[in-house]
């Protein structure tokens, strides 16, 4: 992994599909980098994994919410609960 030139201590990132692949790749790199990684996906036994992957390197905790992002009402609850954990710009979708 490289080292990134953007200051990532204090940041908060949510990353959909950080259980494998670039997404994981992508979580640990930030975790590590001092950013709060949020993961949103499906629960389950790979997602356990890949957040005891993360947290071996991360400066905070990486977090879980789940969500199906084939409903917009889980989509909404995801917004809700992360924005407990972060302040984030809303965005607004149809």
């Amino acid at each position: 992994m490289t080292e990134s030139t953007m200051p990532m201590s204090g940041k908060c990132v949510l990353i959909t599909g950080g259980n494998s692949g670039i997404g994981l790749v992508t979580a640990k790199v930030l975790a590590a980098s001092g950013a709060r990684v949020l993961i949103a996906g499906r629960d389950g036994a790979k997602t356990d994994a890949a957040l005891a992957l993360i947290n071996e390197a991360a400066a905070i905790p990486c977090t879980h919410l789940t969500v199906d992002l084939t409903s917009l009402a889980s989509v909404d609850h995801l917004i809700d609960e992360a924005s407990s954990h972060c302040a984030f710009n809303r965005c607004s979708y149809q």
